[in-house]
């Protein structure tokens, strides 16, 4: 799954951070440096040929200091931009109101969200995004342009998209609004096991994280996973928060600061659930996700999968500047309850899994399911008839009168694996004690954009426990374990 699909809004692509819930003033102090800083503004705002501002000035010198550090998560905030940043935290931004995928047509619309703009000019999922504001675009761009052309504006602004329909291009003129990315989304999945998604540690994602648990709780959830693919972190508070309803008593994390003195971060109170936990992550899992992730992975309360997370072991806080504006500056380094260094490093998954719908399988089966049933079109699939967002133009193959689907897919769905044989040049399909080797000359094997594909038909008469079907551009995979 593309990262901008992710974004139902302005697509403001900033690192989110740990952060501690309050700020400071910074005052300027007669020191000799800051004199000599200011007797050196002074002479170039004076006599430079460039006639350069004092405010130009001074926001470069502020640049040089903070490009010296060599540190990408400390950075100086204008009013306007302190305000954009929090809004990202707190997934509250400007925008239309549509998330987006590719495949070899191009860049198509795969959700519009209820009630939004984009929903009430007419537009329509499955719609093909030739241009916006007159630009082309493609997959290569799409980040770009819409940043741009999102950027400075405010509500009531509009864009201007060029809509490939089937054969007929329509122009939407879509107005901008406030909007709020849902910071949880949940779902009751079939064998009784819950879905949480948190796409953001904001200041009030603990509340929104404790109503949707309840309510799991309320229908007899007998597991609970729990998705921080692509949540790029938040406050720490919330994240010490939400570790309430699966620790008790317990540190959460252990932080570091400049003079080597260490403090840990405890969850106080709080319960053990009941029933297993299990916690999807991805690379772009970051930061509080890391922190809860870590400590519940550290403890034993939880499995995670996926793929290595981000690796952001180091927490900010916002200090207010006296004469305008702020700093997000870097003030210590954290890690696990079992030190556990996160910084550069991430948090390695206990069990290993790659592509989105793959992850969603091998949580479904940690979580206790014993049978499984993807329904996967090019912009949306359903597991167990629970329904998520679409796997993308990778999703299948078609070939003369063949299918073939992701190699790793497939053996998620047998709760199996596949490897290479780069001796032999061949793939090994593995489930329990069962083995199949199959050259990558085989006509029932096509490796595309570095993913390989494989007919569902030889996987079938090797491993009979796959059903597979192909109907109305679905293709339909069950097994049981």
């Amino acid at each position: 799954m593309k990262f901008y699909r992710k974004s139902l809004t302005i697509l403001i692509f900033t690192s989110m951070i740990g952060i501690s819930q309050f700020s400071s003033y910074a005052k300027a102090s007669g020191t000799d440096s800051s004199t000599k800083i200011d007797e050196i503004l002074q002479m170039i705002h004076t006599n430079h040929l460039s006639d350069a501002s004092k405010e130009e000035l001074t926001n470069a010198a502020i640049k040089g200091m903070i490009d010296s550090l060599d540190d990408p998560y400390t950075e100086y905030f204008t009013n306007e931009e302190q305000s954009q940043f929090l809004n990202v935290i707190n997934q509250d931004y400007l925008g239309i109101g549509i998330t987006m995928d590719h495949d070899d047509k191009g860049v198509y619309i795969s959700e519009v969200a209820t009630g939004s703009s984009a929903e009430q000019a007419g537009l329509l999922k499955g719609d093909y995004i030739h241009k916006l504001n007159g630009n082309k675009l493609n997959h290569t761009n799409v980040n770009l342009l819409f940043t741009e052309a999102l950027s400075k504006k405010v509500e009531g602004s509009t864009i201007t998209l060029s809509i490939n329909r089937g054969n007929v291009v329509k122009n939407f003129v879509v107005p901008l609004r406030k909007m709020e990315y849902p910071i949880v989304r949940s779902k009751t999945l079939a064998e009784d096991i819950g879905y949480l998604a948190l796409s953001s540690f904001s200041a009030d994602a603990d509340k929104a994280f404790t109503t949707a648990l309840a309510e799991l709780e309320s229908k007899g959830m007998k597991a609970l996973i729990i998705d921080l693919r692509n949540n790029g972190g938040g406050y720490i508070e919330t994240a010490k928060a939400i570790a309430t309803h699966f620790m008790k008593d317990q540190v959460l994390m252990i932080s570091r600061n400049k003079d080597d003195i260490e403090r840990s971060i405890m969850v106080n109170g709080g319960k053990k659930a009941t029933y297993p936990v299990i916690i999807m992550v991805n690379e772009n899992t970051a930061s509080a996700s890391e922190i809860f992730a870590g400590a519940m992975q550290d403890y034993k309360l939880a499995k995670v999968i996926g793929v290595n997370t981000y690796g952001k072991g180091v927490t900010q806080n916002i200090m207010t500047v006296f004469n305008g504006g702020a700093l997000k500056i870097t003030t210590e380094e954290y890690f696990t309850p079992n030190r556990h260094s996160v910084n550069k490093k991430g948090i390695k998954p206990d069990i290993e899994a790659r592509g989105d719908v793959e992850q969603m399988i091998e949580a479904y089966y940690a979580a206790g399911a014993k049978s499984v049933k993807l329904k996967l079109t090019k912009t949306e699939y359903s597991l167990n008839h629970a329904q998520f967002v679409g796997y993308g133009s990778e999703a299948f193959i078609v070939k003369e009168k063949d299918i073939l689907v992701p190699t790793r897919l497939i053996m998620a769905i047998l709760d199996g694996n596949v490897t290479m044989d780069h001796v032999s040049k061949s793939l090994v399909f593995t489930k329990k004690d069962m083995k199949e080797k199959l050259s990558l000359n085989s006509t029932n094997i096509v490796i595309r954009d570095g993913i390989s594909y494989v007919s569902p038909s030889f996987i079938q008469s090797k491993f009979p426990q796959l059903d597979w079907s192909y109907k109305n551009s679905t293709v339909t995979l069950e097994a049981s374990q």
